[in-house]
């Protein structure tokens, strides 16, 4: 059939040139268009062909034509006999073949993983059309024994796949789509359709597909529009500049003509420090662009996180971008509720995953309730993480928490019961799942985002569901995929003029402007994904796609993107803090620019850049000064520990905001054992090893201290981490410390004992409170004030400087006789037990009392005279020298803003 050449206004616009030549090979019958067959390789491809059409027809009425997909085509065609029963769904196919595998995977969690990989590879043969039996001798002996190991997995799909099929009376999907089609090449050659049959911008490296084109082709009215038709080779375009096809003379003539004569696109190219001053520039272009009557802008990247950044900064102009990508159902709400309340039940409600679930929207208010007492008093600062069970021995019985605990663990109790049969009906765990959330929700879910969706999704895997057989520990990955299953899109409030494609969607597609963004390697083309069943050798022997074929395919993808008036390419040097390496293709552009002496005049006006940077900047900039607080004389603490004291030099906010303000920081949920808790529980288990009235001189003592150990740390002996690294340090350390305590044997030990002396102030008497480790009284009338560290031991800076003044103060209680039971001593020896349990185990610093405890106690009693002024301020760290490593207030006073002056 002879073609129409479309107007040249048309050249960028693929799908507005080929509705132009369906109103032409139609205009002496208008009627052949409602029966013309059109087919593209997108749905959106088909809705933007359907626009075009409607377009040469404004004031006109017209049935349009068929418009389909080839896989849409398989599915909805009815008038073909074919011989295969009716296909199961891609989904539902991998189900069985979990079930399929699991005899021979060492860990039932590999077959979930194994089927995705084995189910794309049984696809690449089908449509290869590459028989299984190939696959015998394909392996030799030579080869390593895990290539041995793979050919009892493609036993699965060549031999239990087609049997398992045979059973239920049903067929693959994909051999439904070949035979489907094959079947519809021997019907056009028995009963050629006389009306126009088109199909544009397929690949043909499917060897079904090409024998399908080529069929369109013999038609009577048929025709295959192919990559060179958008292509005009008259005009000066990015896709004559960097074709991969330009090898024959006429192209090096055109290249020579490139070195005078500008592109007829426009082109740029924008190179950016970060993602986010990428994803900026972006969206400033795109809403500079929106202001040209009637322009259509597209961002075209298989980068999520630039897509999302740019989704993000359009909406501070109340743009909402039409993404194509859009949302699964599994970060949808609905999907998140689901997925928390199945993780809950499994892990019965730890902390984490408990609280989520209680602070997600769709629990019910009746249940919320019960969140702050549940949070702060049960659950935050235990050792790890606390479940339902251990929360019911805590909690009083009788009270509304711990009755709603009950009921929950009641609630529940199906569904968990299911979880752990070895064999269950999917239908009946979904059907569980779902009646647990809307217990706890007391409200149906018809009305939520997604629900309808997801029940549709059911209904359509009603027969797998049903028949189904899985174990109860498979379903959370099965849950998993039918929620992946379902992606959504806002069914309005988008713009029009505005989109977001991935490479795929944007084939075919015609904007007025087109930003390729993320052009680094990683992006464009991306890492090629090995075959974990067969290498490169043999599937170049067997005829599959191999990485040369791959890598060929995304070029031609991303050229085929370069058709717009307006092309900006863009890259950032760094995604996520990572350094990335450019694209080929970038390079390979930025190469031919730069021998043409072209690139300067093509690179991105630095004003966007500019624009980017002033675009949050504030019109006046207030600098947060250091803080300051004054509180009243009456509001100021007269009461401090000797602890404190150190906090109250380094950084007097932090006492402001304890002492004055009552903020306390909230305890961590399921803590790790780290340093300082270690060091809590080794005070403790010193603690009550002489409070008990042990000795160390005991032969028993180091079976003691293990047995004290022991039920210090409690369950938390269960964990790798506790049991393998802590314990092995405490038991090194226990050894070193009766060691060394033996060698001491002090007269009298007292244990954790509490002190306290008054000052005089301005404002009236101060309390100094302490609490010592150890205070020993030697035989020669000494005494020596023990204080444990399980961290680091101050250095002899901080001691001369008295930041450290612990010990030295609790030796002016112990000169004062504050402490009880224990009289007053002169000549105190200050000393530090560092007791780690690493290499060596421990450590003593002994620093003899004399002028530091002076020191200290004149230190203090200046502060104490400093802050009895009202004008006297809380400052924070108001020498950065001797400032906290960590405070929890730090981020209350702001103190990475204003340490910036």
């Amino acid at each position: 059939m002879s073609m129409i050449l479309a107007p040249s206004k048309l050249r960028f616009a693929p799908l507005k040139q080929l509705s132009w030549q369906l109103y032409h090979m139609c205009q002496e019958e208008p009627l052949q268009i409602s029966k013309a067959i059109v087919f593209l390789p997108s749905r959106r491809a088909k809705r933007q062909f359907i626009e075009e059409l409607q377009s040469f027809f404004p004031e006109m009425t017209f049935i349009f034509p068929h418009v389909s997909t080839l896989r849409d085509w398989v599915n909805q065609t009815d008038s073909l006999p074919c011989m295969l029963p009716p296909p199961v769904s891609f989904f539902e196919r991998e189900l069985h073949y979990i079930h399929l595998l699991k005899p021979y995977v060492r860990e039932e969690s590999q077959a979930g993983q194994f089927a995705e990989s084995l189910a794309a590879l049984h696809d690449e043969f089908i449509f290869a059309e590459v028989p299984f039996e190939k696959t015998k001798n394909l392996i030799p002996e030579t080869f390593a024994a895990h290539w041995q190991q793979n050919l009892k997995y493609l036993e699965v799909i060549k031999d239990q796949w087609p049997h398992f099929l045979r059973r239920i009376g049903r067929s693959d999907p994909c051999v439904h789509f070949v035979q489907l089609l094959n079947e519809q090449i021997e019907a056009w050659k028995d009963n050629p359709p006389q009306a126009p049959v088109i199909a544009a911008g397929f690949e043909a490296d499917i060897p079904v597909v090409g024998r399908f084109l080529e069929a369109i082709e013999q038609l009577p009215k048929g025709k295959v529009y192919q990559e060179n038709f958008w292509n005009n080779s008259e005009e000066k375009t990015i896709l004559n500049l960097f074709s991969c096809k330009m090898q024959t003379p006429q192209a090096e003539k055109q290249e020579e003509v490139f070195q005078t004569d500008m592109l007829t696109q426009k082109l740029h190219l924008g190179e950016f420090s970060s993602l986010e001053e990428e994803a900026r520039v972006i969206a400033i272009l795109m809403r500079e662009r929106l202001e040209e009557t009637d322009k259509i802008i597209a961002l075209v990247t298989p980068l999520r996180a630039l897509a999302q950044r740019v989704i993000s900064e359009l909406a501070r102009w109340n743009l909402n971008v039409d993404d194509s990508y859009g949302k699964s159902l599994s970060d949808i709400p609905l999907g998140v509720f689901l997925r928390l309340s199945l993780k809950c039940v499994l892990k019965d409600f730890e902390s984490i995953p408990f609280l989520s679930f209680l602070k997600h929207p769709y629990m019910s208010q009746t249940y919320k309730m019960h969140i702050g007492k549940l949070e702060t008093q049960y659950l935050r600062g235990q050792l790890f993480a606390s479940n339902i069970f251990s929360l019911l021995k805590e909690i009083p019985k009788g009270t509304e928490l711990y009755k709603f605990l009950l009921s929950l663990q009641e609630w529940a109790a199906p569904l968990k019961h299911l979880l752990f049969q070895k064999t269950i009906i999917l239908k009946d765990l979904v059907t569980a799942h779902l009646q647990f959330i809307e217990i706890l929700s007391r409200n149906t879910f018809e009305h939520h985002r997604g629900y309808k969706e997801f029940t549709e999704q059911l209904k359509g895997l009603e027969g797998a569901l049903n028949n189904l057989k899985i174990k109860g520990t498979d379903y959370p990955f099965i849950l998993e995929k039918l929620l992946s299953q379902v992606t959504l899109r806002p069914l309005y409030g988008v713009h029009p003029r505005l989109h977001i494609w991935g490479p795929l969607e944007a084939q075919l597609q015609s904007v007025d402007c087109i930003i390729v963004g993320g052009m680094n390697e990683k992006n464009w083309p991306g890492y090629y994904q090995q075959s974990a069943w067969l290498n490169e050798s043999m599937r170049n022997i067997l005829g599959l796609q191999t990485r040369t074929m791959w890598y060929e395919l995304k070029k031609r993808l991303w050229i085929n993107l370069l058709r717009a008036p307006e092309v900006i390419l863009t890259r950032a040097l760094r995604e996520e803090g990572q350094l990335e390496a450019a694209s080929r293709w970038w390079l390979g552009l930025l190469a031919r620019l730069k021998a043409k002496g072209q690139y300067e005049r093509h690179q991105l006006n630095p004003v966007y850049q500019q624009w980017a940077r002033l675009l949050d900047y504030p019109a006046e900039r207030k600098v947060l000064s250091r803080p300051a607080p004054c509180p009243p004389l009456e509001a100021r603490p007269r009461t401090l520990s000797a602890t404190q004291i150190e906090t109250w030099i380094r950084d007097p906010y932090s006492i402001y905001a304890r002492e004055i303000l009552n903020l306390k920081p909230l305890a961590s949920l399921e803590p790790a054992l780290g340093p300082a808790l270690f060091g809590v529980m080794i005070h403790q288990i010193l603690e009550a090893f002489f409070k008990q009235g042990y000795e160390v001189q005991d032969q028993q003592a180091y079976e003691i201290l293990r047995n004290l150990g022991k039920h210090t740390f409690g369950e938390s002996l269960n964990h790798p981490v506790v049991s393998s690294f802590w314990w092995t340090r405490f038991n090194r350390l226990i050894a070193w410390f009766l060691e060394v305590e033996r060698a001491l044997s002090p007269s009298k030990r007292f244990a954790e004992v509490r002190g306290e002396i008054f000052l005089k102030g301005p404002q009236g008497l101060f309390k100094l409170k302490a609490t010592a480790d150890r205070i020993d009284l030697n035989i020669d009338g000494t005494a020596c004030i023990v204080d444990y560290k399980t961290g680091g031991l101050p250095t002899r800076k901080e001691i001369k400087q008295g930041v450290m003044p612990q010990l030295p103060l609790e030796a002016a209680i112990l000169q004062k006789g504050g402490f009880q039971e224990i009289d007053p001593h002169t000549s105190i020896v200050m000393r530090y037990m560092h007791l780690s349990g690493g290499q060596p185990p421990g450590m003593i610093l002994d620093i003899p009392g004399g002028t530091l405890i002076e020191k200290a106690l004149e230190s203090l009693q200046t502060m104490i005279n400093q802050y009895d002024d009202p004008k006297k301020p809380y400052l924070s760290c108001p020498n950065p020298e001797i400032a906290p490593a960590f405070s929890p207030y730090s981020h209350l006073s702001r103190i990475q803003e204003w340490q910036r002056l």
